[in-house]
């Protein structure tokens, strides 16, 4: 195993070990002993890798050389101190070498030196085995660009040094020797070709380091004395108590005012306290939009260092002990950092690196006890605020909460308004059963649906007499064929008639239904909007009065935004899921939504069973009714609105239902131990 059960899971979701990875990895753990002589162990690191001169003829000038040093999550029995990586070099689809070591450097200079001369090494190596004049490569492509930049330099005109931050082939060796060291690669499904993984939706591997111990990065005692003073100076301000994990800070520095890194602080949920810091905001953006947290550190753009707070007996037994022979400062008994570093060079932590950490750590601390800076509300926020640190020489720039959830395309009403439809033919209790009757029984409920759509079209014809025959029957044709869905939705997604018909309907018709795996064009979209403003205008004359749907049905802006940024297929990931709670965040505080009828969710994989699916449908027609009944006594703030359906709520679950003879959360539990038999 890579990490003591108490350690931050080294995958990056921020959860305990143990809470996250542990039991997987126990299944799968394996040991790695380094018990051979020096002679042993360098033909063991090179087992597999002889080629053949046929193989090393093969590689020309077109062929492109991948060369990186990867980090091992892998603790070597003995070796505790060091920090553990793979230097692999590979060409048209041919490992040409890879060699363990525990003692790779920090510095990119340092970093391009090694892997120059390891690549030297390699090819006079294979010169000397196959006796084929094999030339230095005349492309090699690197993942980081400050390497990049100084291996150009070391390897002269003749070799040409190429950035690329996914190395698809050595990517793909990569998780295969790992794989043979540690089991299964966090994150699924790496591609040789480059083509997109089908947990994280895109290629690449986590380049992780997390060692036992602080020796392992290399920092010298200054520095190390200097950043564990600003790990304390910050946690004694508690950056948590004030932001939220989805809130972020945008620190710039006066010598380098154009390089800018996210930094998040963890800690807001109580569970791991630390810091996050992100050279490319878009790694952090992509947080929100994975579905397996083990996906979190995969195929990222930049360097991730994240300082950890933990109590000692929650470190690694040799990092345990090294607190207490080095007398490190700490703030307290549960303040015990420690530090891992994600796609880095070498999976090491620079000088520059360690000096911004330790900067950021003492700017965060005083902007905390700056007094009226960060502002009460934590909505997004169109222009940051912007507060500079003098003592560090860094500028902190808030930007609200980052979640998309939160960033909606919508302004949730400070007051609510009727949502039920109004008129002499609307009537909320017109409910429609879809579920109780034979098919046949069904559709001829729905008979009266039908007919309403065809008086709509009537109406249209009626209106078109004038143009021409052709042209309006297709067009008509078009505008009976999105009143009918609409209508079919109504009844078949919600149990309601168009007279029964609420602003949520339509809501989670237009924001939801309607463009989650949509075949449509924007433009298309367009056209059904303007055909359902057609469908109201009509049912208005008929006698249902939705005030609300006018502006909803026009407001294109918010449809555009969601459109762009549908899922292209249903389903449970999480690029589905913040999309999908983006919408039901909005209706949520508009008092449209009921609270979660169990706190705890079904086991992983299934369905929820006909009577829980039921039960939430009734629930939330419910709560629409709580809804309707306070606003019509004049009560429109939505938390007062929400604290009555709450209160409702929680009587009616606890109540024994009509039908079940039960309550219904003893109705869920009962159909859900039954599921797991």
């Amino acid at each position: 195993m890579s990490a003591n059960r108490n350690d931050p899971c080294p995958c990056g979701s921020g959860k305990k070990y143990k809470l996250c990875h542990l039991d997987a990895d126990m299944v799968r753990e394996r040991s790695l002993r380094l018990v051979q002589s020096e002679t042993e162990r360098a033909k063991s690191d090179r087992a597999g890798v002889s080629l053949s001169a046929e193989v090393l003829r093969s590689l020309d000038e077109s062929s492109v050389w991948e060369l990186d040093a990867v980090p091992v999550p892998l603790a070597i029995e003995g070796e505790s101190s060091g920090r553990t990586c793979v230097l692999l070099v590979v060409a048209d689809g041919y490992v040409l070498d890879a060699h363990i070591t525990q003692s790779p450097p920090t510095e990119p200079v340092d970093v391009a030196s090694t892997l120059t001369q390891w690549l030297r090494a390699v090819v006079e190596r294979h010169r000397a085995e196959s006796g084929v004049a094999l030339a230095m490569p005349a492309t090699v492509r690197v993942r980081h660009a400050i390497v990049a930049e100084h291996m150009a330099t070391m390897l002269g005109a003749t070799t040409r040094v190429e950035h690329a931050s996914l190395l698809p082939q050595l990517d793909h060796a990569a998780r295969d020797m790992r794989e043979n060291l540690v089991g299964p690669e966090w994150g699924i499904g790496d591609d040789p070709d480059g083509a997109a993984a089908p947990s994280s939706g895109r290629p690449g591997i986590t380049l992780l380091s997390f060692p036992h111990v602080w020796s392992a990065w290399g920092i010298d005692a200054d520095a190390r004395t200097q950043l564990f003073a600003a790990a304390a100076r910050f946690y004694e301000a508690q950056p948590w108590a004030r932001l939220d994990n989805e809130e972020t800070l945008a620190i710039t520095a006066d010598e380098a005012p154009d390089v800018i890194w996210t930094v998040c602080v963890m800690g807001a949920g109580g569970e791991q306290y630390g810091l996050s810091l992100y050279e490319y905001d878009v790694d952090f953006e992509r947080v929100f939009k994975i579905d397996d947290p083990r996906d979190t550190l995969r195929g990222i753009d930049g360097a991730v260092l994240t300082l950890y707070f933990d109590p000692r007996a929650a470190l690694p037994r040799a990092m345990q002990q090294e607190f207490k022979a080095q007398h490190f400062h700490v703030a307290g008994p549960g303040a015990h950092p420690s530090l891992s570093a994600a796609n880095t060079p070498a999976g090491g932590i620079s000088r520059a690196q360690v000096a911004l950490l330790t900067r950021t750590l003492d700017a965060i601390a005083r902007l905390m006890g700056a007094p009226h800076v960060l502002p009460v509300e934590k909505t997004p926020r169109a222009e940051p605020v912007i507060w500079r640190d003098v003592a560090s020489g860094l500028q902190l720039a808030y930007r609200g909460n980052r979640s998309p959830i939160v960033l909606s395309p919508w302004i949730v009403p400070l007051t609510l308004t009727r949502g039920f439809a109004d008129g002499v033919a609307a009537d909320p209790t017109k409910t429609f059963a879809r579920y109780d009757g034979t098919e046949t029984e069904i559709e001829v409920r729905f008979e009266p649906e039908m007919a309403r759509v065809d008086g709509f079209v009537g109406w249209l014809e009626s209106r078109d007499v004038g143009r021409r025959r052709a042209r309006a029957q297709e067009t008509i044709a078009k505008q009976q064929l999105h009143a009918t869905h609409f209508v079919e939705y109504l009844a078949f997604a919600h149990g309601v008639t168009v007279a029964a018909m609420h602003e949520y309907h339509l809501r989670c018709y237009l924001y939801s239904w309607l463009l989650m795996g949509t075949p449509y064009t924007m433009r298309d979209v367009l056209v059904i909007l303007t055909n359902l403003q057609l469908f109201f205008t009509w049912i208005e004359r008929d006698g249902i009065v939705c005030a609300w749907a006018p502006s909803m049905l026009a407001d294109h802006a918010a449809m555009q935004t969601r459109f762009e940024t549908a899922p292209i297929a249903v389903s449970a990931d999480q690029s589905t899921r913040w999309w999908t709670e983006q919408f039901s965040y909005d209706v949520y505080h508009r008092v449209m939504l009921p609270d979660a009828l169990m706190p705890e969710q079904p086991a992983e994989g299934e369905y929820e069973g006909e009577r829980e699916g039921m039960l939430n449908d009734e629930l939330q027609w419910l709560t629409l009714n709580w809804r309707e009944s306070q606003i019509a006594l004049g009560i429109t703030d939505p938390a007062s609105v929400r604290a009555y359906c709450a209160t409702q709520q929680r009587v009616w679950e606890t109540t024994k239902h009509v039908q079940y003879g039960k309550s219904p959360l003893a109705v869920i539990r009962q159909e859900r131990r039954k599921a797991h038999r």
